[in-house]
């Protein structure tokens, strides 16, 4: 009888003990918990505490990641996990990496949280139901408010949402995945209600081109770069890569080992001349969609075709035609260029940078050439 009842007291402890251990509510860490007691469990990079809130950098699911603890009477109440994409390439969006991230991160979550509720919605209007015809467009819909998903999952103790939509970061666009975690418990759910809760989206580094600032050296725009190098002659270095289902080469130079000028120029070539302009009407509108509407300019230099626009091809071949567009942002110059001469037509993006100090170092270089010249 007493070791039976031993045994009992045995697995009753067992049970006790089992009930102790919590599974957790948000990565490693359960609500309620104090702002210390959550940095002593969280392993990611920390940023920053401010405003009650905790701020790390990581990595999940092959993404960058920003995650944000949000407490209330120094008690955990809200997590958040936020992977924001700033669209410097165009062909990002256009091949639907935003619904391969969401898609990317849906299925870990679903593997951790099980069944999952996945809704779309979509804008009701005309473009957005020409956009539904070709899903090579959703992460541009995506961008563009047109679409947007979200999927939901519940738990004993927290509510988990995420969704992806098209968003605006320091007056860029950008694809945010948010996952937001909430407790459901009266008690936190009171705690809440206490706060005006605002959690900010964290950005991303911006970047003036690709992945690159102005003032990198060639060693940093070399290792941020990730097209295949073609040249590197001490001056500049030369990629070959494609923008928009185009071959271009991919150009950066330096000056005193600091990049202030970068550009694609397009190597395809077309035997109908007509096709250049389709070309270069797409390079306009897919940057306009970053920064909005350029001054566009036509020049015309002998008007012979001026009133055939079937033409405008042969005459830009011809030299007798250019056409420009031109933007400007906090730390860029931009131009699109669309030019020839004698048959050879010529199609180029141009990112320049704003730096005065920087670019009064090359002008007085410039000079001190012309003069050497005489």
């Amino acid at each position: 009888m007493k070791r039976v009842f031993c045994l009992v007291l045995f697995l009753v402890a067992i049970v006790m003990a089992g009930c102790g251990e919590k599974e957790p509510d948000v990565r490693n860490v359960r609500w309620g918990m104090s702002v210390e007691e959550v940095k002593s469990v969280e392993d990611a990079k920390f940023r920053e505490y401010e405003n009650d809130t905790l701020v790390y950098d990581t990595q999940l699911f092959g993404i960058t990641a920003t995650i944000q603890y949000v407490f209330v009477e120094n008690q955990l109440i809200i997590g958040q996990i936020q992977f924001i994409r700033n669209i410097e390439n165009a062909e990002d969006t256009f091949y639907a990496q935003p619904l391969a991230d969401f898609y990317t991160i849906a299925e870990e979550l679903h593997q951790k949280y099980g069944k999952v509720d996945i809704h779309e919605q979509w804008r009701d209007d005309e473009f957005s139901a020409k956009m539904q015809e070709n899903p090579l467009t959703w992460g541009l819909a995506i961008l563009n408010g047109s679409y947007r998903l979200s999927a939901k999952w519940q738990t004993q103790t927290t509510e988990i949402i995420m969704v992806v939509e098209g968003t605006e970061l320091n007056g860029k666009k950008a694809i945010q995945h948010l996952i937001t975690y909430n407790p459901t418990h009266p008690k936190f759910k009171k705690l809440q209600s206490k706060a005006d809760i605002t959690i900010e989206p964290q950005v991303e580094e911006t970047f003036d081109f690709r992945q690159t600032t102005w003032g990198m050296t060639r060693d940093e725009v070399k290792a941020a770069e990730t097209a295949q190098i073609a040249k590197d002659d001490g001056i500049g270095l030369y990629y070959i890569t494609t923008v928009l289902k185009q071959q271009c080469m991919l150009g950066y130079e330096f000056y005193e080992n600091q990049l202030y000028d970068a550009k694609y120029l397009l190597i395809d070539t077309f035997s109908t001349p007509g096709q250049y302009i389709t070309v270069f009407d797409e390079f306009v509108n897919t940057i306009a969609r970053k920064y909005g509407e350029p001054d566009k300019s036509t020049e015309w230099m002998d008007e012979l075709y001026r009133d055939r626009p079937e033409d405008w091809g042969i005459a830009i071949a011809l030299g007798h035609l250019k056409l420009k567009a031109q933007w400007e942002t906090e730390t860029s110059w931009i131009f699109a260029h669309l030019n020839g001469n004698n048959s050879n037509v010529n199609l180029y993006v141009e990112y320049y940078t704003k730096d005065k100090e920087l670019l009064k170092k090359i002008e007085a270089a410039r000079k001190a050439i012309q003069e050497d010249n005489f």
